[in-house]
């Protein structure tokens, strides 16, 4: 085996961005990182009430647990965009629907 020249050793995270890129999906897994990081987007509060089901393009589902919560959430959806955006250069939510979830303990 030959040894590396150090130039030759590069970031995973940079080589991976470039593949993705390259295959077309880097924005669809930048905005699937919103499901993974969700507690730390919308806060403790917030995530209780809710679990993000799935992503429809740009356009994100959320599951309430309460028509309380989901009349509340509606009122702050343009504040919860944007903690869910925030530090996102691509791969953005456009948009957030809430749908009432019974099986979300809240």
């Amino acid at each position: 085996m030959t040894a590396r020249k150090r130039g030759d050793v590069r970031r995973v995270g940079s080589v991976l961005d470039r593949v993705l890129a390259r295959l077309g999906v880097d924005e669809v897994v930048d905005r699937h990182r919103v499901l993974v990081d969700w507690k730390g987007r919308v806060g403790e509060e917030v995530a209780r009430a809710t679990r993000p089901q799935r992503l429809d393009g740009d356009v994100l589902i959320v599951g309430v647990c309460s028509p309380a919560w989901l009349n509340e959430l509606s009122l702050r959806r343009t504040e919860i965009l944007k903690a869910l955006n925030a530090g996102q250069r691509r791969g953005k939510i456009r948009k957030i629907v809430y749908r009432l979830d019974p099986e979300i303990d809240g």
